[in-house]
């Protein structure tokens, strides 16, 4: 491998707050759901996964990394957010310098990636990046974690039958980037999940009577959908004529976690593991009382 430059690059600097704005709407108002939902993605969701496909190197990851000789405290972070900023290939460098070196993916991903999300929003309310810089930071950094989910070896999962489910956005919404790490999160613990996604309710509802899903799930961020959803959670059940999961997610979820059995599903989830877990609790259940 090439020469490693550990040195500080110069600090970004930001657009004057007047000339931040797109298409009209103020970008600091943009950046905060933005910046907020890919954090939220970053350290709820693809953690918790690779967390979850490689628990059994939990307690291995202090000891490699203390036996390589590497500390990655904050002035680490520092200089990695900084890669982040120049590019993509910069901070990927970065990583795979410190894996070359014994630092394992899990505390790569808890000690390094993680905290340098939660920078790049410091340096936000600094006024040191702008809106653009910080939003293709936050990009980057869900590419890199992915590039490390991908070098991972697979887990052995336990024997049985596959479990599958699907996914898709509740009827009129139209966020779906938390759906797609949710569908990640689910085929690295062994689950078939649909590949498509269909808005439409009567996609969804034929998918639901040509295949047998043991979960269906529903992200929703809006009162507005909760009508339509719940209709659309009832002609389910009555059409697919087989034992049906349904749970539901979503930013409305987190603050009204009593509106998952309100509109008929079955439980609800504030995270992608947490969906997993729920996920898996209600299938032992439901096989245990066959």
């Amino acid at each position: 491998m090439g020469s490693w430059n550990r040195g500080h690059a110069p600090p970004p600097t930001r657009l004057p707050a007047g000339e931040d704005t797109c298409h009209g709407v103020r970008a600091d108002d943009l950046l905060c759901a933005h910046s907020a939902a890919l954090l939220d993605t970053v350290e709820h969701q693809i953690i918790p996964r690779l967390m979850l496909l490689h628990r059994q190197h939990d307690s291995q990851a202090s000891t490699s990394a203390s036996g390589a000789g590497f500390s990655l405290d904050s002035h680490e972070v520092e200089r990695f957010t900084e890669h982040v900023l120049q590019g993509y290939e910069q901070a990927m460098q970065h990583v795979i310098y410190l894996q070359d070196h014994g630092v394992p993916a899990p505390t790569l991903c808890l000690d390094l990636l993680a905290p340098a999300a939660r920078r790049l929003g410091e340096l936000w309310s600094a006024d040191l990046c702008d809106f653009t810089q910080v939003t293709i930071g936050l990009g980057r950094l869900q590419g890199l974690l992915r590039s490390i989910a991908e070098r991972l070896p697979p887990t052995v999962q336990a024997t049985r039958l596959p479990r599958s489910a699907l996914f898709a956005p509740a009827p009129g919404e139209q966020h779906t980037l938390g759906l797609s790490m949710v569908r990640d999160f689910f085929r690295a613990s062994g689950w078939e999940v649909c590949a498509d996604e269909p808005k439409a309710e009567a996609g969804l509802l034929a998918l639901a009577r040509s295949h047998r899903f043991d979960v269906i799930g529903f992200s929703i961020g809006s009162d507005r959908q909760t009508d339509p959803l719940k209709s659309l959670i009832a002609r389910l059940r009555q059409e697919a004529r087989y034992p049906l999961i349904v749970l539901l997610g979503g930013p409305l979820v987190l603050s009204r976690p009593e509106l998952a059995q309100a509109l008929g599903a079955d439980a609800g989830a504030t995270d992608a593991r947490q969906a997993l877990l729920v996920a898996d609790a209600l299938m032992t259940a439901r096989d245990t009382n066959r």
